[in-house]
């Protein structure tokens, strides 16, 4: 009887390592976006800017400053999806956003990313990846 349990509690345990391996490797990846993103940490407080289609710059920012930027997502499919972000490098450091944000089928909605300064200047970058795949219903 107690190694029928065994048995059982094992399967289980497999069934559910497989159940979430599944999830998350193989969900369907609809869209992928990479931006490269970049910001100037200084000093003094300056006003730079940069208007780009396809990279998302934050300008120059003083120490403990913020600059926000926004993104409009756009669903145009029938079934809700979800929007993942993932920052590389080291823009990594000085960037707020929220990681998974969930959008209505033919839905928009917007992806605030703010760029705060901390307490050191220097130069950051990096790349911002937005992957969109269908969330499970």
């Amino acid at each position: 009887m107690k190694k029928i349990y065994l048995f059982f509690l094992a399967f289980a345990f497999l069934s559910l390592i497989v159940s979430i391996y599944v999830y998350y490797n193989l969900t369907p990846l609809l869209e992928s976006h990479t931006l490269y993103s970049s910001v100037y940490v200084n000093e003094e407080a300056s006003l730079g800017f940069d208007l780009n289609d396809s990279a998302l710059t934050f300008g120059n920012i003083s120490v403990y400053g913020t600059s926000l930027r926004k993104v409009t997502l756009n669903n145009p499919y029938t079934f809700p999806v979800y929007v993942n972000v993932k920052v590389k490098g080291s823009i990594s450091k000085v960037l707020l956003y929220e990681p998974i944000t969930y959008v209505e089928a033919i839905k928009n909605t917007t992806l605030a990313i703010t760029a705060v300064g901390g307490d050191k200047s220097g130069f950051y970058d990096g790349y911002i990846k937005i992957n969109i795949v269908k969330a499970n219903s």
